[in-house]
This record gives structure tokens, sequence and C-alpha cells, in this order.
């Protein structure tokens, strides 16, 4: 089944989403710890991606990649965290230009899913900051570096190449 990327986040759009597999415009998450910095950055990376790639695109937290609902209801002990105004909070420091971001927490069959849209503002979004963490060892990680533009090709972030220019301004020339 296609993703119909229209920006819902209601049931009916989670069921719908759940037929489907992951690609350009819909990604699964088993799990995502708003207390662990790697986490934080890889959702931050992930909300980007798919906001470059018109018009927009979801993901779904408590879903494995087979998109089987896999985190038990009550895992989220805080749902504020996942708050469309508080997700966008933690993007902005991140970035140059706009996202906006709806969500919204369903329980499904004994689980918590997280639905997340982030949209398109019609230009491709680059980071303005390094995001990056310590790993066990101390090392830092980069998830992302200022100036990188990802867009999501099938089931993974990639960084932009020329043959995704069309497809990432569609949105910018139609208006």
């Amino acid at each position: 089944m296609v993703v119909v990327p229209d920006g819902r986040v209601d049931y009916d759009k989670l069921l719908e989403l759940l037929a489907g597999v992951e690609e350009n415009h819909l990604d699964f998450k088993a799990t995502v710890d708003m207390d662990e910095k790697a986490d934080q950055l890889k959702l931050i990376k992930d909300m980007i991606t798919m906001s470059n790639r018109p018009p927009g695109g979801y993901i779904l937290i408590g879903v494995s990649d087979r998109g089987t609902p896999c985190m038990p209801g009550g895992s989220i002990t805080d749902r504020r965290r996942y708050d469309g105004a508080r997700l966008g909070d933690l993007v902005r420091p991140y970035i140059e230009g706009q996202i906006h971001i709806r969500s919204q927490i369903h329980d499904h069959e004994n689980n918590e899913i997280v639905v997340i849209w982030a949209e398109n503002s019609g230009l491709p979004v680059p980071f303005s900051r390094l995001g990056e963490y310590e790993d066990a060892k101390a090392k830092k990680v980069p998830v992302f570096r200022p100036g990188e533009i990802f867009v999501r090709e099938g089931a993974q972030n990639v960084p932009i190449r020329n043959a995704h220019w069309q497809d990432v301004l569609s949105a910018y020339t139609r208006r």
C-alpha cells in the first residue's frame, strides 16, 4: 500500500500507516528514549529528513521495522514530550529554515504509538549546528553536521544528491 502523505495524525491515519511499509514518506521506530542525547539527535535528523521530501512524511514510534506495534501501553511516562510544539522546539536550534511538526499518541491493541508528521516548507532544510553525542567509550559520534541536507530515499536517510533536487524543490516550484 502506498502512503498518502496528507498531514493527518488521527487514529484512522495510524491504521492506514500500519498497513504500509517504510518508504520515502514513512519511517518506523521501535523506541525513542527522549532522555538519551543519541536518540534525540537521531529523531531530529529523521524529522528534518522527512520534511525535506514534499509534502512531508511520517514517523511512527512504537512500531518495529516490520510494521508491528511493539511499545506496550504505559511505556511513555511523559506524553507531553511528544507534543508537536515541543518536538518543534527540539528541532529548531539545529536548523536553518522552518519546520512544522504535528503529533499524536494513540493507544492501539495494548500498545502506544506516536504518530509524527513533519511537513515540508517548500525548501530543503539544512542543519546549522553540529549534532553529536558521546558513546559509552566517551567518543564523540556525529549524527549531522552544519550545512548537511538529508532526504528520505526508500527506507533510508541519505545526503541529498543531484537526483533528488527536482522532487525536493517541486513544492517550491509549484508555488
